[in-house]
């Protein structure tokens, strides 16, 4: 049994962890490593940065709804969604690599990505753990 109250509930709050992390990695990189990933000079908090959180915290939600969707269809649902997670971070972690830029804001921008998929994955891996329930009330496994 699935209570979904506890699984969207984490997920959103994977989601604010997530954009936070973006947050983090971007302060690093531009104010500690002086590199700029985020192109255009409006700093920090600009709309680029606001735009990387947004998609974080979107991905997080997406990832919530492909868990749900997973606990509710397939055995095992936590282990496959861990792979299918794995899979789409390391995909998005490459991106970066193929765009025409300095390779300082390249591997920049990638070890963000990575960061933040891994800790939405991990994060959602034991929601999904905390969601499930049986029938007499006790954590399940799944």
């Amino acid at each position: 049994m699935i209570n979904a109250r506890v699984l969207w509930a984490g997920g959103v709050a994977t989601a604010i962890v997530a954009a936070l992390v973006v947050l983090v990695g971007l302060l690093i990189v531009q104010e500690l490593l002086d590199t700029s990933v985020v192109p255009g000079g409006d700093g920090l908090l600009g709309s680029q940065t606001l735009s990387l959180m947004f998609y974080a915290a979107l991905a997080a939600l997406a990832a919530t709804a492909l868990l749900h969707l997973l606990m509710l269809s397939t055995p095992r649902a936590r282990t496959f969604f861990a792979w299918i997670m794995i899979l789409l971070t390391i995909i998005v972690a490459l991106l970066p690599l193929t765009v025409d830029d300095t390779w300082e804001v390249r591997i920049a921008s990638s070890l963000i990505y990575l960061v933040t998929g891994i800790v939405i994955t991990s994060l959602l891996t034991g929601v999904g753990f905390s969601a499930l329930r049986r029938i007499d009330g006790t954590p399940g496994r799944a």
